[in-house]
């Protein structure tokens, strides 16, 4: 039970306590940010509009201040028996000081590390259902199997980061990503590049009728790059990051599950499977190639596609 002395009963209004306290106004504020990262981080929203998720989500920042200065303005007070009132402040800067600075630091580092890692794009490709194929120069990027990097392009958004699975191997001479034009980013990426609706239903129709380059099982695609060749915008790599996808070679069974774009890591692992058993083949040294498996022997891989055979293999 609590005691509560009638010298520390406060004679203020409900809605001075909760709009004009420090306390209460900034739980308020931290409800409404933490509303809108919520509503904006729900699936439908993030890959219709993931401008609008990735601006909401810096609010979390703004957040973080409310919680530090939640308990100003001594809202907070308490008295041991016989000593006089005191207020007790607030101490959750205690238990975030060294996690918030160490976050607060790899974005510093992130953001000086990503302005020094310009590429070029070296080709761009269209694949039916509007999908583009972005191959850019490694320049000494590494990476393994199944990771992602954040790409930015300046000439569309100088602060926008947006997440994309790597396709290639690290044994391929470039860097390529698949992008599916789904949200505002990607369609204005899509019309920046050349894919226009136009010229991707006119591809898909050729693909159908068999009249895709040689072999439209093949030749499923358009080169863009020679049209862009002096127009070719500027991108920046942020990366890579570690994903799930990379464990596939600490077991010796794995069974890949993808769907639809949603295949492309399993990409890049099946492409440095085959690079491997080609360079053992090849009779390079069979221990050091076959170390890149780690203990890998079989696998299981099903791609579930609502497209027929007569599609791109990696664009529904």
């Amino acid at each position: 039970m609590l005691m509560v002395e009638k010298t520390q009963v406060r004679n203020e209004t409900a809605f001075m306590i909760m709009y004009t306290q420090p306390g209460p106004f900034t739980g308020h504020v931290m409800l409404i940010m933490m509303a809108l990262m919520y509503t904006t981080a729900q699936a439908k929203i993030k890959n219709q509009c993931f401008e609008a998720f990735w601006y909401t989500h810096h609010l979390a920042f703004f957040w973080a201040i409310g919680l530090y200065t939640h308990a100003t303005g001594c809202f907070v007070r308490g008295a041991l028996p016989g000593e006089k009132v005191e207020c007790l402040g607030y101490n959750t800067y205690r238990f975030t000081l060294i996690s918030g600075s160490l976050y607060f630091g790899e974005r510093v580092y992130r953001e000086i590390r990503s302005r020094y890692q310009n590429t070029k794009i070296q080709s761009v490709l269209i694949h039916p259902s509007g999908t583009i194929e972005l191959r850019m120069i490694k320049s000494g990027f590494k990476y393994l199997p199944g990771q992602w990097v954040f790409l930015q392009i300046p000439e569309l958004s100088r602060f926008q980061w947006h997440p994309f699975t790597i396709s290639s191997a690290p044994d391929d001479p470039f860097v390529s990503v698949h992008i599916r034009q789904v949200g505002d980013f990607t369609n204005a990426l899509g019309e920046r590049l050349g894919a226009t609706l136009e010229l991707v239903n006119q591809l898909n129709l050729d693909v159908k009728n068999g009249i895709a380059g040689q072999d439209a099982r093949y030749e499923d695609f358009i080169d863009l790059t020679h049209s862009l060749r002096s127009e070719i915008p500027l991108i920046r790599i942020d990366g890579p990051y570690g994903a799930p996808a990379e464990d596939v070679f600490k077991s010796d069974m794995a069974v890949l599950i993808g769907t639809g774009i949603g295949v492309t890591p399993f990409s890049s692992i099946l492409k440095n499977i085959y690079f491997v058993d080609s360079a053992v083949d090849s009779n390079f040294s069979y221990m050091q190639q076959k170390g890149k498996l780690g203990v890998l022997r079989k696998v299981h891989f099903i791609w579930i596609n609502k497209c027929d055979q007569s599609e791109s293999r990696m664009d529904c």
